[in-house]
């Protein structure tokens, strides 16, 4: 089975840097392509596909990646508002078969730049780079994230978006993975309510929710185990939002937690200027760091804990599957 790389563009790079690409629409480069668009990449990704999601020309890595017969590079373009998609492939290249499928994907969701789908190049180093070594490459600017028709688009769609970039990848349709169980502590009773004496993720979740909402449990944190601490926490939730005071976690107590607490839409990670925000502060309340919603050094570290203590990738960086870990 030959082996593709699909590399983000932009982004963190190894030494701490960050490139957020560019800006429009109330987002970024870096942030839209590794946000939830990823998590829908990966969900219908096979084992063919790996993901370079650190920013390749920083690290300059294309001389250094090895064994992948093709490289997808993901960007969105700036400045027009007028919107359109492309390709760009090497000066010396015709269009593949791949890069014809791709192309149909970008214009299908967000039409063409200037109704060209194809852009011939010989002044990008990942570019140049790959072309040298002989491996197939091309750059996809996935619309602008400067026109709000683009963009509304792709906020809107960006799951069938990322199905659609997938099949054209792979040539074929795809299904939806189904999820794994991995043989994880039992859930939650079949009467969907959790309560004092259950344990397991759906706890420790639970306990992760009320921590980011703001309840304390100082004595046994999050450790999955629903006894009289998190008990007395969920109690007092409950009475800070003014609904049934009765320690039972059940359909609203879930609804009022999930008001609280922000849904995840972008990569954090320690960069200049910092982020802040209640997405960072929920984190923050998870990890054990001063909840003052700025995204530092600090709270980088204590990610990095909280990623080695649960056995997850540690790059102090919270993206989806450290969030997901986290809040579910």
């Amino acid at each position: 089975m030959s082996k593709k790389l699909v590399a983000l563009g932009h982004g963190p790079d190894r030494n701490g840097g960050w490139d957020p690409g560019a800006g429009g629409n109330g987002t970024t480069e870096a942030d839209w392509l590794r946000g939830p668009f990823l998590t829908s990449l990966k969900k219908y990704a096979d084992s063919s596909i790996d993901f370079y999601e650190q920013n390749m020309f920083a690290n300059r890595d294309a001389q250094r990646v090895n064994g992948y017969s093709e490289i997808i590079e993901l960007h969105l373009d700036a400045p027009s508002t007028v919107g359109g998609g492309h390709i760009i492939i090497h000066s010396s290249k015709t269009p593949d078969a791949m890069d014809k499928r791709l192309g149909a994907m970008i214009d299908k969701h967000f039409g063409l730049r200037g109704g060209v789908m194809f852009s011939k190049r010989n002044n990008l180093l990942n570019l140049n780079v790959f072309n040298n070594r002989r491996i197939p490459y091309r750059l996809c600017e996935l619309g602008f994230i400067t026109s709000k028709a683009n963009m509304d688009h792709f906020k809107a769609n960006y799951d069938q978006v990322a199905k659609d970039l997938i099949e054209a990848i792979l040539n074929k349709k795809v299904v939806d993975k189904p999820k794994q169980t991995n043989n994880k502590p039992k859930p939650a009773p079949s009467t969907g309510l959790i309560r004092k004496g259950d344990k397991g993720d759906n706890v420790r979740i639970l306990q992760n929710k009320l921590l980011a909402a703001g309840e304390r449990l100082p004595r046994f944190g999050a450790d999955g185990r629903f006894g009289d601490e998190t008990e007395d926490a969920v109690k007092a939730f409950q009475a800070r939002r003014k609904i049934k005071v009765d320690g039972i976690v059940g359909p609203q107590t879930l609804a009022e937690l999930a008001k609280v607490l922000p849904k995840y839409s972008r990569l954090l990670s320690n960069r200049s200027p910092m982020l802040q925000g209640n997405d960072v502060r929920a984190v923050q309340r998870v990890v054990g760091a001063t909840a003052d919603g700025f995204y530092g050094p600090i709270s980088a570290d204590a990610v990095k804990s909280y990623q080695r203590k649960n056995k997850l990738k540690v790059d102090g960086i919270v993206g989806p599957q450290t969030w997901s870990h986290m809040f579910g």
